[in-house]
């Protein structure tokens, strides 16, 4: 069953070893110049639990630690196309072929493993592709911050074999600093994400997944290019298990379960 989530950071500046430098106004777009090569260590704690009528509880966790490597193969004034290869103990695992926007949103999957992306596979063993790829989740806004200024956005996001979906994301950017010798700036975001299966045909027997998650970050970016530095994640998620084309008494859709979901993620830049 396909898992969704958001990458979430939370950090401290004593955790991060900031130095505090005097306030400015940036504007934290997302511009990497052609060739640029960011590695990243992934680590991903995960747990969830399925409950179905008539069946004991099952709950899965999972504790993985991964390498990305993102490299930018092109930048233009709407945004940057990367190829992103991920690899568990030197073992290569998949390779994506992504786009993403000035604000670092995804935007879409080319291919995955050289095969044309109609959806997102699920090559990492329940993981992902937004758990390797810190960029496209927590967004600033699209205008010159200064420390201690909030945004709200509303904005379109896309989630394979899921009806489309709106990200609500209330951010701050809590302050600037020096980081490795880089100027970077640390935001902080709380986030919510409805979702509802596709409408399927009838008699289908599709499974699908109707809730709502909830994510909090804190990223720490390079002034410079709006790359990462650091994150971490947090999201929880309930969810009912539906039969998207059976219908209950009412003429909703049947619920047959519940799903609850954790996962706590951090990324660290390598290089």
């Amino acid at each position: 069953m396909r898992r969704i989530v958001v990458t979430v950071v939370a950090s401290a500046a004593g955790a991060l070893g900031l130095v505090a430098c005097r306030p400015a106004t940036v504007q934290l777009a997302f511009a990497p110049r052609p060739g640029a090569v960011y590695r990243f260590a992934v680590h991903v704690q995960s747990k969830s639990t399925t409950r179905l009528s008539g069946q004991p509880p099952r709950t899965r966790t999972d504790d993985v630690q991964l390498e990305a490597v993102d490299t930018v193969l092109s930048t233009t004034g709407s945004g940057s196309r990367l190829r992103v290869d991920v690899s568990r103990r030197s073992t290569a695992v998949a390779s994506y072929l992504v786009r993403l926007d000035r604000q670092a949103s995804l935007v879409g999957i080319d291919t995955v493993n050289g095969e044309p992306a109609a959806q997102l596979s699920n090559d990492l063993g329940g993981l992902e592709l937004q758990y390797l790829l810190p960029a496209a989740v927590g967004a600033p806004a699209n205008r010159s911050l200064q420390s201690g200024d909030r945004w709200r956005l509303e904005e379109p996001f896309a989630v394979p074999n899921v009806a489309p979906t709106r990200l609500l994301e209330r951010g701050r950017l809590d302050r600037f600093g020096v980081l490795h010798g880089r100027r970077v700036a640390v935001t902080t975001t709380a986030g919510t994400l409805d979702v509802a299966p596709l409408p399927q045909a009838s008699g289908t027997g599709q499974v699908g997944l109707r809730g709502r998650e909830h994510t909090t970050t804190s990223v720490t970016r390079d002034v410079l290019d709006g790359s990462i530095e650091r994150s971490t994640a947090v999201t929880n998620g309930l969810f009912d298990i539906i039969l998207v084309s059976t219908t209950g008494p009412n003429g909703a859709p049947l619920v047959t379960g519940q799903l609850t979901l954790e996962v706590r993620s951090t990324t660290s830049r390598l290089d």
